[in-house]
């Protein structure tokens, strides 16, 4: 064969391996952004993440994603979409899930199994919706879950069971909700907790039994409890917390005593 030819053909080869290559890596991240989409769009198994945010999805049917062929996807981005309901099952099969952002959307709720076989499941975001916690049932059920973002939503009570079903919690952050009620042992559970953000919500007092383990870091910043104190209280540290839950008990027994 000619030289000339032979190297002709070795820089095409090069060139379409290139491409091939290319197009893979583009395929892998899947963006869908504001497209007017009302349903979850059809995939592929190369795709590990997946971004349809700023659309018109509604409503997530069982095993959505599945059926739709992303069987290894590891990110969601489900921010500012209209939807105001999940199916139970709708992330069934998506064993390589890590993160989920529900974030601005209609939500009331989530079934509590909604992530529990999403075993590598580690943060979820589902800021700006109009959540709350029902007395008899656990948030959610999940035994990887780790960082939980529930700011803006419409939460008002925190329950003993709220958090019982999420035992490896290290981050939560509950800012910029009405809390003005919290049980006595609503963070019991959460003994691996290290940050807990309360902040601009209603919360007004700590009591001692809601810790087992102190978290290191609870914002309180804007609360009607931190504006006790002059100056107001920001950020508490898990030593500080502790001087706080006893200073908290120390009035409370002032009072009943009066």
């Amino acid at each position: 064969m000619d030289i000339g030819k032979l190297f002709i053909a070795v820089l095409y080869w090069c060139a379409t391996v290139r491409t091939s290559s290319s197009s893979k890596r583009e395929l892998q991240h899947l963006n869908r952004m504001s497209e007017d989409l009302q349903d979850v769009p059809f995939g592929g198994y190369h795709v590990v993440s997946l971004n349809v945010a700023y659309n018109n999805i509604t409503y997530l049917s069982s095993y959505i994603f599945f059926l739709n062929k992303y069987k290894n996807l590891n990110l969601i981005e489900l921010g500012h979409n209209k939807m105001s309901e999940i199916h139970v099952d709708a992330f069934r099969e998506m064993r390589s899930l890590e993160c989920v952002d529900l974030s601005s959307n209609n939500l009331t709720e989530l079934e509590a199994n909604t992530f529990r076989h999403n075993t590598r499941l580690h943060k979820l975001d589902v800021t700006s919706n109009q959540l709350s916690f029902d007395p008899e049932k656990p948030f959610l059920r999940s035994y990887s879950l780790e960082v939980l973002v529930m700011s803006q939503n419409h939460i008002t009570h925190i329950f003993d069971i709220t958090f019982a079903r999420i035992q490896n919690l290290r981050q939560l952050l509950l800012d910029d909700n009405p809390i003005y009620y919290m049980s006595r042992n609503c963070f019991a559970y959460s003994t691996r907790l290290q940050y807990i953000s309360l902040a601009r919500s209603g919360v007004h007092t700590i009591g001692e039994d809601m810790f087992r383990t102190p978290p290191r870091l609870v914002d309180l910043s804007g609360t009607p409890l931190a504006q006790k104190f002059n100056p107001p209280l920001t950020r508490v540290r898990s030593t500080q917390l502790i001087k706080l839950i006893n200073i908290e008990k120390f009035d409370g027994m002032m009072e009943s005593d009066s």
